[in-house]
């Protein structure tokens, strides 16, 4: 016999405990036993070739029981909450600069203090020992307004101001370092009682050095004296650039 089984006499039993079909045919004497993996063809009695479901249709293939690598997917977040939290972002529209990057420079001028490196009115072109008349003159952004030397006159009139650095103290208080040469400048350190007297906010501030008067001519026609004390207390144990104090 060749080929699959066809039933041709009545049907002794079907068993399908395990999902498999087993059918037992009864041919004159002989008996042959055939497993139908899929079940049996209704219409053709012969063991079907391809899973069906109960109604005939092609059933899905068996579940192997993997489930298969786990795919993460972003969370949605819980909605409302989730948009409230998103910046309120107009598209296309130009916030402007942020003001705290941007100086606020008005046509009328710089306050002094404003300091722009290449700006038309903080040319910062002004050394240490410069005359000066405000901070945005001076490369160091500092034009010194307190007691000492304002005795003499200023450029446009008023007491004499010049250009400075802080060097009463700390991180970034050597006058050397703004020099052409280590010697150029040197700290004058105002004594406490100078301090008290003047009320003065800065105890120290950088000055030509200078051998003789007629050095300190280099920085300005005000200065006429080479000196190293304020009111008889040393401010430097070298001379540096002063005006003559009035008597």
């Amino acid at each position: 016999m060749s080929g699959p089984p066809i039933v041709v006499s009545s049907v002794l039993r079907l068993l399908s405990a395990t999902g498999v079909v087993v059918l037992v045919i009864g041919c004159d004497s002989e008996k042959t036993v055939t497993e139908c993996a899929f079940g049996v063809d209704p219409s053709t009695l012969r063991c079907r070739t391809e899973p069906y479901d109960s109604g005939g249709n092609a059933a899905a293939e068996p579940d192997s029981g993997d489930p298969g690598p786990s795919v993460e997917r972003p969370d949605a977040g819980s909605g409302e909450d989730d948009v409230r939290e998103l910046p309120d972002v107009v598209a296309g529209e130009d916030t402007g600069p942020i003001a705290s990057e941007v100086p606020d420079v008005v046509s009328t001028g710089l306050a002094d203090g404003q300091c722009i490196p290449g700006h038309a009115e903080t040319p910062m072109d002004r050394r240490i020992g410069f005359p000066c008349s405000s901070h945005g003159e001076c490369e160091s952004c500092y034009c010194y307004d307190e007691q000492y030397l304002s005795w003499g006159p200023g450029e446009t009139g008023g007491r004499f101001r010049f250009c400075t650095l802080d060097c009463s103290g700390g991180t970034g208080s050597s006058c050397a370092a703004a020099g052409i040469d280590d010697y150029e400048y040197a700290c004058v350190k105002f004594t406490s009682q100078l301090v008290s007297d003047y009320e003065l906010e800065v105890a120290g501030v950088c000055v030509p050095r200078c051998q003789k008067a007629e050095e300190c001519q280099a920085y300005g026609p005000q200065y006429n004296q080479c000196g190293s004390s304020w009111e008889g207390a040393s401010i430097q144990a070298i001379g540096t650039c002063q005006i003559t104090e009035p008597e």
